[in-house]
Parts: C-alpha cells; sequence; structure tokens
C-alpha cells in the first residue's frame, strides 16, 4: 500500500525525519554535547538508516509473497548481523 502512493510516502519520510530529530535531541541531551555539535544528528541519522532498511526489507519481503515466519526469521537475521546480507544493493534489498 505504502509503496503505490506517493502521499503515504510523503507521509512515512515525514514521520521518519521526525523521530530521527527526536532522536538527536536525546543523544544530544544525554551526551551533553555542545548546541552546534554535529555527532548527535549523525548518530540519529545513522540508527533511523538502518531503521529504514530493515522497514524496507520488511517490505521487499512482504511484497514478493514470503509467508511471515520466514521473513520474521529473515528479518532477526538482518537485525542481529546486519553485514550478513547488506553490501550496497545485495538481493536482500530492493
Amino acid at each position: 500500500m505504502i509503496t503505490e502512493s506517493p502521499a503515504l510516502q510523503a507521509r512515512e519520510a515525514q514521520v521518519i525525519a521526525r523521530y530521527t530529530d527526536s532522536l538527536a535531541a536525546l543523544i544530544a541531551e544525554e551526551s551533553q554535547a555542545g548546541e552546534d555539535a554535529v555527532e548527535p544528528w549523525g548518530a540519529a541519522n545513522a540508527i533511523m538508516g538502518v531503521h529504514r532498511g530493515l522497514l524496507e526489507f520488511v517490505r521487499h519481503r512482504t511484497l514478493a509473497g514470503a509467508p511471515a515466519k520466514e521473513t520474521a526469521r529473515a528479518f532477526r537475521a538482518e537485525r542481529s548481523e546486519p553485514s550478513a546480507g547488506w553490501n550496497g544493493g545485495s538481493a536482500t534489498t530492493p
């Protein structure tokens, strides 16, 4: 559904951007980073990048018709060892 709807894709991007900003603020607060520190923003974007990648991984497998249990197993494997199948444009990502 989301892949077919530009409006839903835009909304998803807005939500993820908001979460990324919130995460960056939390990281900055917890690390007592200076007001102009770029590290909290970079860390938040890296974490949310992994999150987006996992969302796309599950979405791609679901749209391809993979059984839910198989997708859940593959998700856990990707989540625990992200380098196992992610090297640029690997076959596990769209």
